[in-house]
């Protein structure tokens, strides 16, 4: 019996542990960001809770301490090997351009001096009047700028000034004496031992199995292994050399993934990300567990003086930053800079419990304060809709509609539903319409908002979105079976922007001669000269190429009206709509596209020519690549004016010098979560497919099994390419509560039948079964763009 109590000093806060871990992923997953901070106010309740029942023994204060030591060392380790692969990526691209948006130089200073200065104001106030000297103050400052550094910024710069404050702050005197020889001497050989280790693997990479199969080789296990071990021993030199044991962690975690970046497990990726995420929990519990309540209650003030600090510092670093760093803190590095002052005596109960309430305070806005800056919503930038439809040349519509519009931003693909029982298109395949638009784009230069709208009749839909989102150009393919003229006539009657009905929007721009016609009248309507401009440059042609005929009135006041614009010689008349094909010839239906300029119905110019001209050019030209354009009413367009000024361009994604910052929440998410397999060793799509499930539903097998079996079909059968090589496999299923996604790559790629190219990279997309369409159309979008614009692919592979 006399055992228990002894055994109960550890396994209490065991248990406790394991409690607030299950909690705080319950809080994870309303609020990703805000597991580290209820793992430290859990600490801190566990703490009290136990110390109130008289059976369970206190924690020795060494056994703390070596508890403390070990998630520091864990949680510092999995920092270093972020810090060091992305060290790695950078030094694979040295001549990569400074994005845009990177802040001034001036900013960034500021925002890493800025910790600095608060650490040393945070230890004057408290320092100074206790009697401390200047070597303690200037300690205590930096280890509480370290915290700050490591509270919102894993950026190279900051971790590296964390490291260097980390290892000032525990020494005791500025004269740092010789370390003994042989710990250096272990350190500088274990780190030897590393790069050898790793370029002996990089030279061989699978001598003992096939080169896809390298990473699960038993010489690829055996060097992780040894990486894994020396950098243990690493830390445990650099500890002996003098380094504090986060320091320690820091350093070997860098020069670890550094060496062996290349001679990663296939699972390693997403194991880091998992390894990470469970130490900083138990980092962040750990540090909460050995705050002394009744200390920190008697100095409230200093604890409640010391949150607001790092809650102020943290937003003001992310201000001045400028580069989507969390105004809040939220990770727990900062657990590790503070147990560094504690057991140097240079912070108190209260300083620890100051950061617990500023992790807790921090958690109901965590999610809204991580949003990166300056995102606005794509849509209020939407100049050009286009209505997309099952079966139809959509990509191509929606690289007209991004041409005629002429500016750097996103068109809107729509695609209307209509309402149960109603007919028309339902849910879910108006959603599977817009994920393969979005998917079509994903390998081009048109970049897509889709969006799903909810109506009884396809013209009253995108009127309503065109109008709410204030679009200047409707753009909608037409044929006689799938497109009635009444949408068309519906959106003339509800829409004032221009609309333009296109048919074989595919075969325009290939066209070897664009003709341009325009009945009476027509000529006439508000911005008829930026229309020529725009069909030139949707043709990639120059405007004095352009044929011009001109129905019922003179050819002059059609090259008045185009501004100059159009050749004279290219222009010619013709008495009536009758007259039109005999005046064209008979191009073949590759030679020639068309552009028929035409009065809106009701207009003061309109008469029945406008009607029957484009009846007459589909009847004599039906296989040739046809607009009908209808400009803006007159009041919509002088409201604008030819002269007002074009809608704020968004910011080109570029390539980011801190390239896993600038991927979309999701993936990060994916990347936190372990849901990223890099080098999968599954010889079988079906088998890759099943891991990617099984991350998505870890702790359902029948859920999984039943999600993968749907995806094998799809792949099988309906494929969808984000681009060449990269598949995409998304559902709505019950059991999951937020989107979800999971990547898995492999270089040399799992091959279809129904694919040109292997699939080199697979994606999978789950949203919940109970939700609409739009989130799952957005996240779908964010991780289009990741691969088309922010080198996501190239990432999975370095």
């Amino acid at each position: 019996m006399g055992s228990v109590p002894a055994a109960s000093a550890i396994l209490a806060p065991l248990l406790a542990f394991l409690a607030a871990r299950w909690l705080a992923l319950l809080v994870g997953k309303r609020y990703p960001n805000g597991r580290v901070g209820t793992m430290a106010a859990l600490g801190v309740v566990s703490s009290v809770a136990l110390s109130a029942i008289p059976t369970i023994r206190r924690l020795e204060a060494g056994a703390y301490w070596l508890a403390a030591d070990a998630a520091s060392v864990a949680a510092m380790g999995a920092l270093g090997a972020t810090l060091g692969a992305r060290l790695g990526v950078v030094a694979k691209a040295p001549g990569r351009a400074v994005p845009s948006d990177e802040p001034a130089a001036w900013r960034r200073g500021l925002a890493l001096a800025l910790p600095l200065g608060v650490g040393f104001a945070i230890a004057a106030v408290f320092g100074l009047p206790t009697g401390a000297d200047g070597q303690a103050v200037a300690r205590a400052a930096v280890a509480f700028a370290a915290t700050l550094w490591l509270a919102v910024d894993a950026r190279p710069p900051a971790l590296a000034l964390a490291g260097v404050a980390l290892v000032f702050a525990q020494f005791r005197s500025p004269a740092i004496t010789r370390p003994p020889i042989q710990p250096v001497v272990a350190a500088i050989a274990t780190i030897a031992a590393i790069a050898a280790a790793a370029a002996t693997y990089k030279a061989r990479p699978a001598r003992d199995t096939a080169p896809a199969l390298a990473s699960s080789s038993p010489s690829a296990q055996a060097a992780e292994a040894f990486q894994a071990f020396a950098a243990v021993a690493l830390a445990w030199s650099l500890t002996a050399v003098g380094l504090g044991w986060p320091a320690a962690g820091l350093v070997a975690g860098a020069v670890g993934s550094l060496a062996g970046r290349r001679a990663r497990h296939a699972s390693s990726a997403s194991g880091t990300g998992r390894f990470k995420i469970e130490s900083a929990m138990a980092l962040a519990f750990i540090a909460g567990y050995g705050v002394s309540a009744p200390k920190a209650a008697a100095n409230l003030p200093a604890a409640l003086v010391i949150a607001a600090s790092i809650l102020v510092a943290t937003a003001l670093v992310s201000v001045l930053a400028r580069n989507g760093l969390s105004r809040v803190p939220v990770a727990a590095g900062a657990f590790a800079a503070m147990l560094v002052a504690r057991r140097s005596g240079l912070a108190s109960d209260a300083a620890m419990a100051g950061l617990v309430l500023a992790y807790l305070v921090a958690i109901p806005v965590s999610a809204r304060a991580s949003a990166r800056p300056g995102t606005d919503d794509a849509a209020r930038r939407i100049g050009t809709i286009v209505g997309v439809r099952p079966g139809a040349d959509n990509l191509a519509a929606m690289a007209l509609g991004a041409a005629l519009d002429g500016r750097d931003r996103p068109v809107m693909a729509a695609c209307v539903a209509a309402p149960e029982g109603s007919p028309g298109l339902g849910v879910d395949q108006a959603e599977e319409t817009l994920v393969r638009c979005v998917a079509a784009a994903a390998s081009t230069d048109v970049r897509v908002v889709p969006t799903l709208v909810a109506s009884r009749t396809v013209a009253a839909g995108l009127a309503g979105l065109a109008s709410e989102r204030g679009a200047e150009l409707l753009l909608v393919g037409f044929d006689d079976e799938q497109n009635p003229s009444g949408t068309v006539d519906g959106l003339l009657a509800s829409f004032p922007g221009a609309v333009i009905a296109v048919k074989r929007p595919g075969e325009f721009q290939a066209a070897k001669r664009l003709v341009a016609l325009a009945v009476s009248g027509a000529e006439a309507s508000p911005g008829f000269g930026r229309a020529i401009a725009a069909i030139a440059r949707a043709w990639a042609g120059d405007p004095k190429s352009v044929e011009a005929v001109m129905i019922g009135a003179p050819a002059s006041a059609m090259l008045e009206a185009a501004e100059g614009l159009l050749r004279p010689s290219r222009a010619s008349s013709v008495a009536s709509w009758r007259d039109v094909p005999a005046a064209i010839g008979t191009p073949t239906s590759d030679e020639a596209a068309f552009v028929v300029f035409s009065s809106r119905p009701g207009a003061k110019d309109w008469n029945p020519g406008h009607e029957r001209l484009p009846v007459v050019m589909s009847s004599s030209f039906p296989d040739s690549p046809t607009l009908l354009w209808f400009p803006p009413t007159a009041s919509d367009d002088a409201d604008k004016g030819d002269d007002a000024p074009a809608p704020a361009l968004p910011t080109e994604p570029v390539a980011a010098s801190e390239p896993y910052d600038r991927l979309p929440t999701i993936v990060q998410a994916a990347y936190a979560a372990g849901r990223v397999f890099v080098d999968m060793g599954e010889d079988s799509l079906v088998d890759a497919i099943r891991r990617l499930t099984d991350s998505i539903f870890p702790f359902d097998r029948v859920a999984s099994g039943r999600l993968a079996a749907q995806f094998s079909t799809v792949a099988r059968k309906e494929p969808i390419e984000l681009a060449p090589g990269i598949l995409l496999l998304h559902a709505h299923a019950p059991g999951v509560s937020q989107t979800t996604l999971a990547i898995g790559s492999r270089p040399d790629g799992w091959p279809i039948i129904a694919l040109s190219s292997p699939v080199r990279v697979a994606v999978a997309l789950v949203s919940p079964d109970d939700s609409g369409p739009e989130a799952h159309l957005d996240a779908l979008s964010e991780v289009a763009t990741a691969f088309r614009n922010l080198g996501l692919a190239e990432l999975l592979q370095a």
